[in-house]
């Protein structure tokens, strides 16, 4: 179930605008900016969902394990939604996450 939203770009300054063509605001699949949102986020930026925001520049400084790091990253995301999250470390380090909003209905049980 992909989500669709206002379309952001990056600005040069590393914020993010609206993207507007012919006078309007662009929809499209925002799953990525949403993740990529929440990811840099600090808990308390989203002011209707205080406790979301994972804020991944205050892990810069903290001495925790990946594993750690990986289990925040998925409670964050799940608030947004995202509850299948595959998220690993690539070999040169970049944070690589592949995730599809999908409804608690949708989600299987583990076994055991």
């Amino acid at each position: 179930m992909e989500a669709k939203d206002f379309l952001l770009e990056k600005t040069d300054t590393g914020n993010y605008d609206l993207i507007i063509k012919n006078g309007d605001f662009v929809i499209g699949n925002s799953d990525e900016q949403h993740i990529a949102t929440v990811v840099m986020a600090q808990k308390g930026e989203f002011k209707e969902f205080p406790a979301l925001g994972f804020g991944a520049t205050s892990y810069l400084k903290r001495d925790i394990s990946e594993m750690e790091f990986l289990r925040d990253l998925k409670v964050q995301l799940e608030y947004e939604g995202y509850y299948d999250m595959k998220a690993k470390f690539t070999e040169t380090g970049d944070l690589r996450i592949e995730n599809e909003r999908k409804s608690k209905s949708n989600i299987r049980p583990i076994s055991s």
